[in-house]
């Protein structure tokens, strides 16, 4: 590459040399009628961008020694004997700051140039830095959520299982306060519990490698629906359910966008005599749409920014059980499939949740 640049400059400047010498001719042929002056300013030009200050100089020197040349031989045409001097002067200043300047100007683009070079490599290592950190930063803390999480369910557990051997070991020595106490420590034992299971399963969502394959939604739904069949046995629920489609995701995590929004969708329906729920798809724009809607007690728009949040809750614990750790994990595993996920709901009317998967 250095070969052929060096090359270029040597054959440049035997075309720039021979174009003036070139141009310095025809304008000595043609005389004082015709002015070529402007001619010379092309080939000066070239070797102004492309070369050095000291090839540029004596290129101009050179283009201006024949103009003089030139005039030697006409100055006998202009009015006044110094006229053709003073054009001359004038003509090959011109072209000594013309060259210059230009070589100039080009210095100037190369040095602001290299400038913005430096500072977009130090912006992208500081982006590189700073993204390390993050990265570093949140790996540390998917750890720690994971020890946290991993280490508290041993002795929950313990505390569950110690309320238990109570309650059934020495039934005689409790009064009706006793078990009302034991009973709530084993049902906050057991929330606990279902916390840290939750927390558990967001943590893995990150840490996890995404496995793509291709995924029939169909059967992961009928998949999903016996796994809460004990949950539906006593009630009352109008099923509509639509074909669904055949999708590229990792199987596991799509099991548990449907398991999760079916299972929500079952829950906040509880109060409804039939409840209705509906699982259909669409496809829009290149997308696979899917969706999950009930006639349940649904929910106020104006908190729709909480509803996908980490351990947000838009209903009373006491109405309905759970950890709002749910649909934090289908807009987390929806996400990093590259989809989005939404929702509408009016209050006493029921909600839709909808996720999409690229096509």
């Amino acid at each position: 590459m250095a070969t052929d640049h060096r090359t270029f400059k040597t054959l440049l400047l035997f075309f720039v040399t021979g174009s003036i010498c070139g141009i310095a001719y025809l304008d000595y042929t043609l005389g004082f009628g015709f002015n070529l002056f402007p001619l010379y300013l092309v080939p000066l030009a070239l070797v102004a961008w492309y070369r050095g200050v000291t090839a540029t100089l004596l290129v101009a020197a050179l283009a201006g020694a024949l103009i003089i040349f030139k005039f030697f031989f006409i100055k006998e045409l202009y009015a006044h004997r110094l006229f053709w001097f003073w054009d001359a002067l004038v003509k090959f200043s011109l072209l000594f700051i013309f060259s210059y300047g230009l070589w100039r100007l080009r210095q100037l683009l190369l040095l602001q140039r290299e400038q913005n070079a430096r500072q977009v490599n130090e912006l992208n290592r500081s982006l590189q830095k700073q993204v390390e950190q993050l990265t570093a930063a949140n790996r540390e803390l998917s750890e720690v959520s994971y020890t946290i999480s991993h280490d508290l369910r041993a002795p929950l557990r313990h505390i569950a299982g110690f309320v238990e051997l109570l309650k059934t070991r020495t039934p005689e020595c409790l009064d009706q306060q006793s078990r009302h106490y034991l009973a709530v420590i084993g049902e906050a034992a057991r929330t606990m519990g279902n916390l840290v299971d939750d927390l558990l399963a967001f943590t893995q969502l990150g840490r996890s490698e995404l496995v793509r394959k291709e995924v029939d939604l169909a059967a992961v739904l009928r998949l999903v629906l016996r796994e809460l069949a004990e949950t539906t046995r006593e009630r009352e629920i109008e099923w509509q359910i639509a074909p669904l489609p055949v999708v590229v995701g990792d199987p596991r995590m799509l099991h548990q966008v449907l398991y999760n929004l079916v299972h929500n969708a079952l829950k906040f329906t509880r109060p409804r005599r039939p409840a209705r729920i509906e699982i259909g798809y669409r496809e829009l724009s290149g997308e696979k749409v899917i969706f999950v809607r009930d006639n349940g007690v649904g929910f106020d728009m104006r908190y729709l920014n909480k509803l996908f949040g980490r351990f947000q809750r838009l209903h009373p614990g006491s109405e309905f059980e759970g950890t709002g750790m749910g649909l934090a994990n289908v807009q987390r595993i929806v996400a990093r499939h590259g989809g989005r996920v939404w929702a509408e709901g009016v209050p006493d009317q029921g909600a839709t949740f909808w996720f999409t998967l690229p096509g």
